[in-house]
């Protein structure tokens, strides 16, 4: 359901243009109506439903899944209607029933049973069946991967390994921009000669595409060439079981290293420079990832360890995602050179570093200024913090605004209780703060008002 992949479950609209307008953020979400169900934490759900869901002694197949569904509209949510309740009740058992060739195949039907009677319930995935151009992904609000770019690079790179020999510098710049500048994606013809040309062109092309048919794509890749990195990479991205993402990963991982052979030792602190690096690269990151979903920390931090060694310019921002899991290990000292490393203004990082200094000294001079730094820099994070609405997780943030503040909250909050105290110290200070903002405000309009009344006297 979107939420930077955070949530799960089904998105019912009246229309499809709805469903695409909210996409491209076209259309106010309060003015559309959405049926919504979701599997969450029974902490975030409606008591009355979580209570009834206790006295029954109904199962939770995890601990983050109990079912709450409600529509919203511009009249205000309500709870759905026994019709409803069927309806989503057909729908999600012909879901379960499923197999992934009837996904693939774009359109399936469903008998299921309810209540004794039997149901038809029929599926397609439209973005299958009749796949939409690029320029109409666009307009929905879906733009291309930015792996997709690559492309770019890697033509430009291969033309002046092939037809730039002895050119001039100049010469080199002007057959590169009459080329190369201003053509888009669409305009790129790949060769599909080889069975590793096709898998390449099928890997681009699913690199513009999204959902289902991106997983079709990469299948279809790795079937004209079984060791095609980028498409390994696609496919474990689409993956939820975490120990399956894990060796679909590792798999990348090895075959990416392979390829890059003796470059490996030779790139190291120039990796992501290169072009040919960066599947290597994505493959750490996603095996990174699943290991501490898994709950292996340590792993975890290794292959982040040995990202940075290869790459300390971090273009794919690693440093933010180590930092958290080595304070959750103690590993203070370790979290402190990070920070060190990367000086940098964003919130995740100014709160990082607030958290850091109290751990080391307290509630200290040090670690109060700290932390109104943070404040300064981003208020919103305390004001998700002490709302009673889970935040959404963006797909993008800009700094300092409240879908930067959901990603702090996200990667923060499990480190935040487990230090003690640390959560009622900050909202403290954050009280302490406001009041003192709220005074320095009404100072100066007060100072300012007797400037214009001196001015007005002069007059």
């Amino acid at each position: 359901l979107g939420a930077g992949s955070q949530s799960y479950g089904l998105g019912l609209y009246n229309k499809a243009e709805d469903h695409y307008a909210l996409m491209a953020q076209q259309v106010d979400p309060r003015e559309l109506s959405l049926f919504s169900f979701v599997y969450e934490n029974p902490a975030d759900a409606m008591s009355r439903d979580v209570e009834a869901w206790e006295e029954l002694d109904l199962p939770l197949e995890t601990g983050e899944a109990f079912p709450d569904a409600n529509l919203f509209s511009p009249d205000g949510p309500r709870r759905p209607t026994p019709k409803e309740i069927d309806f989503l009740t057909i729908v999600l058992k012909g879901l379960a029933q499923t197999t992934e060739e009837e996904l693939d195949s774009g359109r399936w039907t469903k008998w299921v049973d309810v209540f004794g009677k039997q149901k038809k319930c029929v599926f397609s995935i439209p973005n299958l069946v009749d796949p939409p151009d690029h320029a109409e992904w666009i307009r929905r609000g879906k733009m291309p991967d930015q792996r997709s770019h690559e492309i770019h690079f890697k033509q430009v790179q291969e033309f002046i390994e092939t037809s730039g020999q002895g050119m001039s510098l100049d010469a080199l710049n002007e057959a590169i921009n009459a080329r190369f500048v201003g053509r888009s994606l669409d305009e790129y013809e790949l060769p599909r000669t080889t069975a590793a040309e096709r898998a390449e062109a099928l890997c681009q092309e699913a690199l513009r595409s999204f959902g289902r048919r991106r997983v079709l794509l990469a299948r279809e890749a790795l079937a004209e060439d079984p060791e095609h990195v980028e498409a390994s990479i696609l496919l474990a991205e689409s993956t939820r079981a975490v120990d399956r993402r894990i060796e679909l990963f590792q798999s990348a991982q090895e075959g990416a290293a392979a390829a890059l052979g003796d470059d490996m030792e030779q790139l190291v602190g120039k990796f992501w420079g290169f072009h040919e690096t960066r599947p290597f690269m994505r493959a750490c990151h996603g095996l990174a990832v699943a290991f501490a979903e898994s709950g292996q920390v340590s792993d975890a931090i290794e292959q982040y360890r040995e990202m940075l060694r290869l790459n300390p310019n971090d273009n794919q921002g690693v440093r933010y995602e180590i930092v958290p899991l080595l304070l959750e290990q103690d590993r203070d000292a370790e979290a402190t050179a990070v920070l060190d490393q990367y000086p940098e203004e964003s919130a995740l990082w100014l709160y990082m570093k607030a958290l850091v200094e109290f751990r080391r000294s307290g509630k200290s001079a040090a670690a109060k200024k700290a932390l109104r730094a943070a404040f300064i820099f981003n208020a919103h994070v305390l004001a998700l913090l002490q709302s009673n609405e889970p935040p959404l997780m963006p797909e993008t943030y800009a700094l300092g605004s409240p879908e930067e503040a959901a990603v702090c909250l996200e990667e923060l909050t499990t480190v935040w209780e487990e230090t003690e105290g640390f959560l009622d110290w900050m909202v403290q200070e954050f009280l302490s703060w406001e009041r003192d903002r709220a005074k320095h405000l009404r100072d100066t309009k007060r100072r300012q008002r007797k400037q214009d009344d001196k001015r007005k006297r002069r007059r």
